[in-house]
Parts: structure tokens; sequence; C-alpha cells
């Protein structure tokens, strides 16, 4: 509360302080830091509604690091290493608490290490994350090693030159978060040391790089183990407000050649190729065709050569971009087993015409290039290879093919998917590229959660309409999926690719109950706010401002207690799998259930 008697003036600007304390502090502590109007959007509707200091853990597109999402809250900057709680455990080491630093003289090939802090001293806990930041001095070819430790033994990589670093420290146990030293022929010195709370950071992992559209509307590329903060791509850059958390499942793109542009890809017949034009990725490595005759078939095409283990739908994408000529086709020739269908598209004003195939898309990117896609089924028993066709066509729906046009194109794609995914390059023949699911893993701990009643919030949204994102959860968990709060998308036939919730007892008890319903008008694709509150025997759902109940109260009444602390909170179904795969604009976690009026206010 801030006090009665105040202005309305004064008001707003005490809120405006502690936002941009909030975003000042994140900021600081984050190698990336980006969206903010978007993140100020969201920060401002949950102030104004009263929810914003009682969140204990915020999540927002908005900065990360090395292998590390931040959220909002409940980071406050606050240093909690006191020297006088550091203790040498063994080896030379000397504390200095006078200058706060930490010696080590030079002691041939003597070890030691000294405790920085402990779950026995204030602000630190069993269970919480902790940045360390240290400054060496003294290293080099005379130290064989310096590291960080907990319970489980060495965290993160060898600390190998003077300066200042930083790794973040699971505290595990008892015996806190420690630096360890072996032999060393010259004197290490430690200052400047800081430790702070970061539990509710995630993990973020993927095996590969991947792509994202920045806030220039640019695709651009991300290196392994990064977030992905995306943005909706337009013609004139990117959607304003439109950053979101970005984790696509697993995908390989099949293109049996070099996905770049037309020179690259399998073949063309009766056009001119010039390379060296503006792409979408900033660079020149886009194409321009030229017709050169009609006599026969005239294309450019890239082969697609996948295996029988393909599911039956495959969707195709290229980029195409208006010269002088409007109307371009896209049909799919599979050798056997498959459809050859065609699809009309207008390049000049963006627009879908005749689609005889699946399924098919079109969207804007700045500089006048569209991603056109279509999805078609195949066979891959059968044959799982096959060409699609770029085509200049006559105007929609027309078979008569266009001499002496332009248009150019590049990055190819092709997916055993029934709908899109993020452009991924391949940048070698007959080597098709895959993208591994990205994950968002271990924020949280029992501080942080409340495990007799809270709230779970999310504003997210499918990849696309064609895709149901089932098996895809999150989840308020213990680290199993025994003890949690979950949102997931069904799997179930009958509600296959719903929107559910649901509070698991245990293994054999637990209730849910449908927040969006796949079959409805509502569109998944869009983002939906959703808000599960729960408490023995309360448990309520918000969905976009309307409390959702159903025919029985089987959800509401339920009654539980947990044998074990909730302490975990994942893009997973609690336990690290079944991650989940969409776009994710904000996330909040309450140490209560709030109240109804509350509710509304979150989810409106």
């Amino acid at each position: 509360m801030l006090g009665l008697g105040l202005s309305i003036s004064k008001i707003n600007s005490l809120v405006g302080e502690a936002l941009n304390a909030l975003l000042a502090a994140v900021k600081a502590r984050s190698a990336n830091y980006e969206n903010q109007a978007g993140t100020t959007t969201i920060i401002d509707e949950l102030s104004a509604d009263g929810l914003l200091d009682s969140a204990s853990i915020l999540v927002t597109p908005t900065a990360y690091s090395d292998g590390r999402l931040h959220s909002l809250k409940t980071y406050t900057g606050t240093d909690i290493f006191d020297i006088n709680d550091s203790t040498v455990q063994s080896g030379n080491w000397v504390i200095n608490t006078g200058s706060n630093t930490f010696t080590k003289a030079a002691s041939g090939s003597s070890a030691g290490y000294v405790r920085l802090r402990q779950p026995s001293h204030s602000g630190m806990e069993i269970g919480g994350t902790y940045l360390v930041t240290i400054t060496a001095s003294g290293l080099g070819s005379g130290v064989n090693r310096l590291l960080f430790y907990n319970n489980n033994g060495t965290v993160g990589d060898e600390v190998t030159a003077d300066g200042a670093h930083s790794q973040v420290v699971d505290v595990t146990g008892s015996g806190g978060i420690r630096l360890n030293v072996g032999s060393n022929t010259q004197d290490i010195t430690i200052s400047l040391v800081s430790i702070v709370d970061v539990s509710s950071d995630f993990d973020a992992t993927s095996d590969t790089d991947a792509t994202r559209v920045n806030s220039n509307g640019i695709i651009e590329d991300i290196a392994a183990n990064q977030p992905r903060i995306n943005y909706t791509p337009s013609a004139s850059g990117a959607v304003a407000n439109s950053g979101h958390i970005l984790l696509e499942p697993t995908s390989t793109n099949w293109s049996y050649r070099i996905s770049t542009n037309p020179s690259t890809w399998h073949s063309n017949n009766n056009v001119s190729i010039t390379t060296g034009k503006a792409d979408p990725m900033g660079g020149t490595d886009a194409a321009e065709v030229t017709v050169t005759s009609v006599s026969g078939a005239t294309y450019t095409r890239n082969l697609f050569q996948g295996n029988s283990s393909m599911h039956t739908q495959f969707t195709v994408s290229y980029f195409l971009k208006y010269v002088d000529h409007q109307w371009m086709m896209l049909r799919p020739i599979f050798w056997s087993g498959g459809e050859e269908n065609k699809t009309w598209f207008d390049i000049e004003n963006g627009v879908i015409g005749t689609n005889n195939n699946d399924n098919a898309t079109i969207e804007a990117y700045p500089n006048g290039w569209y991603r056109c896609s279509i999805t078609f089924t195949i066979d891959p028993s059968t044959d799982a290879s096959g060409y699609v066709h770029v085509q200049a066509m006559d105007g929609d729906g027309s078979n008569t093919q266009t001499n002496s046009v332009k248009y150019q194109a590049c990055f190819s794609q092709g997916e055993d998917k029934d709908f899109l995914t993020s452009y991924i390059p391949v940048a070698s023949d007959t080597s098709p590229v895959t993208r591994t699911q990205g994950t968002l893993t271990d924020s949280g701990n029992a501080t942080l959660i409340d495990s007799t009643e809270g709230t779970l919030y999310v504003e997210i949204a499918t990849l696309s309409e064609e895709d149901k994102a089932v098996g895809s959860q999150i989840a308020i968990s213990d680290g199993t999926t025994d003890k949690r709060i979950l949102i997931f998308s069904s799997a179930a036939s009958g509600t296959e690719g719903d929107i559910k919730v649901a509070i698991v007892k245990s293994s054999t008890e637990s209730e849910e109950r449908i927040a969006l319903d796949n079959s409805s008008a509502t569109d998944l694709a869009s983002f939906n706010k959703i808000a599960i509150g729960y408490k023995s025997g309360e448990n309520v759902l918000f969905v976009n401002g309307s409390k959702i109940t159903g025919a029985n109260t089987d959800f509401e009444t339920f009654a539980f207690n947990f044998s074990s602390a909730l302490n975990n909170l994942e893009f997973s179904d609690g336990s690290g799998s079944n991650s989940f795969r969409g776009k994710c604009k904000a996330l909040a976690v309450y140490k209560t259930k709030l109240s109804d009026s509350d509710m509304t206010a979150l989810t409106n």
C-alpha cells in the first residue's frame, strides 16, 4: 500500500520510480537487455492492479545472460556476502577482514579452499541459486586451478585469468559456496566478492543454435543454450510490444541442397539467377530470379529428402519478394505417395490466393519480403523425398506461366510438421540441420513458492493455429511429476490440444479443469491470460478476466496436503520432460491464492 493522503501525481511518481528501479536492477546484472517498452506495459498493468509487489517471481521477455533467463523478481541486488562469515577450511588461505580480501601464499603442492558462505548464515538457504562474483589476481601458469564448489563438487569452468569472474551456484547442502585452489607457486588474492540470490532465474538449455526475429524484424542467429526473445515480424520491422519468450520443438530442415537461395538450391529451369541481393537476415544472400522462357516448365526449386520415420504432414516455406511480378505458385512434387496440389501467393500485397494444399500461410517481413508456406500430405513409408516448385504465374489460380518477369527468393525450409517454425539454415549439401527443443528450468525454491496456497499466472500462445502443442507443460512442483500445480496442453483423446490446469497430489490423485477449449472460437495462437489459484478445497481458475467453472466442483473442492515442499518452477512437467512449446509474454508466481477480484484484474 502506498498510503493515504498522497496526490495522484505523487502516487504515479512513486510507482514510476519503483518500476524504473526494477528494470535498472535486472539490466545491471544481465548481458542482454531489450523489449523495455513491452515489459513496461506488462509491469504497469500489474502495478496498476496492485499485483506487482506481491509477486514472488515475475518473468518477462526482457533480460538474459549466458544460459540464464533473468526474472524481474525477486532479485533485489542485495549482496549477502559478509567476509566475517567466511571460514578457511584448509590450505594456506588467510582472511583479511579489514581489506575484504582472501589471500593464499605460494604453497607448492598444497591445496585448499575457503568457504564463502553457508546456509547457516542469514540470506542463504539450501535449494537457493546464487550469482557469485569475484576479482582474482595472481592467477596464471603458477596455479593449477581455481574453482567454484558446492556440496556436489565443481560448478562451472576453471578460472585461469586475473580479473572479474562470475558463476551461478546452486546451494545443494550445508557446505554452501566455496572456492578451491590447487597447488600454487605464486601468491593469489581474491577481492571484491559479491553473492546475490538469483533463485527466480531460469536455466536456459538447447543443444544447437537457433534463429529469432529481433526487435527490428530481422532474422538473426542465437547461439546454443541461450533464451530466445522473439518478436512478430511486419513489413515495417516488428509489431510493437510483440516481444515474447519463444520455445519451439525439435525440428529438422530437410533441404537436400544448401538452403540459402536458388543458386544453391537443387535445380532451376528457364530462369537466370543474380545473387548478392539483400536478405531477411540483414545480409546479401538472396537472389533475383528472371524468367527467360516459358517453353516447358519454368521454376526454381529445392529438393527435400527425409526418411521413412517422418510424419505424414510436411511444411515447406520459401522467402519471396516482389520485383515486378505479383503472383507466385508453390507446387509440391513428391515422387510417390504424395500430393501435387498448388497454392498461389500475391507477393505484392501479401495475400494467399487459391489454396489446394492442406494449409498455407504468408507472413510479412521488412524490406518487402514474405515467408510463404504450404502444408501437404506425404507417405514417408513410400517415399519421403520430393521437390517444391516456385513458379511465376499470370494470376491467381492460373496455370499459365509468365515470361520475362522478376522476383527475389531465398531461405528454403522443409519440416515434417503440420506447422511452420523459425528458419533453420542449411549450410552444406546433403546435410539436413536439426534445431533441438529449447528449455527453461530450475527456477524457484521453497521460499519463493508456497506449498499450501498460491497463484500461478501465465500469458501464453501456441506457435500457430495448427500446432496443438500436445503434452506441452508449465509446472510448479517438488521436482517430480507427483506433486505439482500444472498448466498444460491435453493429449487425451477428445480433448487433444485443449489448454488445461491441474493440481496433482500424487501419482494417483489429481483434478483438472479445461481453461481453453481447442474447438471453441478462442484463438490459442493469440495470447491468452491464465491464472490458477490453489488452496486445499478452495481452488480457482481464471482465463482472460473470467472465472471458469464446470458442471461439477471436483476441481474447486479438491483437497491436498503436499508431503514434500513445492520448490521448483519450470517450462516443463516439473521433472524436466514434456517441455513447453509456444510463446510466453509473462509468468508470475504469488505465495497466496489471490482474491477473485485480483484474479479478474490479473487476467483481464
